[in-house]
């Protein structure tokens, strides 16, 4: 089935402009005493769809596919491969002028307990001829910084750092679901060990 893009797009700016209005709502109600988290922020940062540039490369419009509102089935896999699954949720939307896209990834709490929620920021950098990416979330206390691309029929974004190589890949990407996975290598890229393994499915 052939995507309308322009209502992919459309729909993946929406999701996450409605989110992050959502966001401004909270912190007005005591979120952010001064005022600090207005509106006009969130005007400026979510575009409307994506800055196509004439003869720019296809590898450019390589995540226009995963922009958008997913349910997700998030799963992560510890050492002796238990694995631990819960629900949530994947908001992706335009930003910066069309030229990068942002993500939340979001994970539905227990009673009592904080959500899981993380943003990813990317954008083609047409003279590296890649995808630089940075994923953030407070909650983990975490930064990681990946690049990438096209490979092997997916998508895939890697990173170095003590831990090892990791790669994190969308793969088996349609109009109605993708997978993404992530795999942490100690031995150069010779043999890889997935630790988190998460559906998507699109909403209606």
């Amino acid at each position: 089935m052939k995507l309308d893009r322009r209502l992919l797009l459309a729909g993946g700016a929406g999701a996450l402009g409605a989110t992050l209005l959502t966001g401004r709502a909270y912190a007005g109600n005591g979120g952010s005493p001064n005022g600090a988290c207005t509106q006009d922020v969130f005007k400026e940062l979510v575009a409307a769809g994506p800055r196509i540039v004439a003869g720019e490369p296809p590898a450019a419009r390589l995540f226009d596919r995963v922009a958008g509102s997913w349910n997700v089935d998030y799963a992560g896999i510890a050492d002796d491969g238990t694995r631990t699954e819960v629900r949530g949720e994947l908001l992706v939307g335009w930003v910066l002028d069309g030229r990068a896209l942002q993500d939340l990834w979001i994970q539905f709490p227990k009673p009592g307990e904080d959500r899981f929620i993380g943003t990813t920021l990317r954008f083609y950098d047409p003279d590296l001829k890649k995808w630089r990416v940075t994923w953030v979330s407070a909650i983990a206390k975490a930064v990681t910084v990946l690049e990438g691309g096209e490979e092997d029929g997916r998508i895939a974004l890697y990173t170095d750092s003590p831990k090892g190589r990791t790669r994190w890949t969308f793969s088996n990407i349609t109009d109605k679901a993708f997978v993404w996975q992530a795999h942490r290598s100690t031995d150069g890229g010779k043999t890889w060990f997935m630790y988190e393994d998460h559906r998507m499915y699109r909403r209606a």
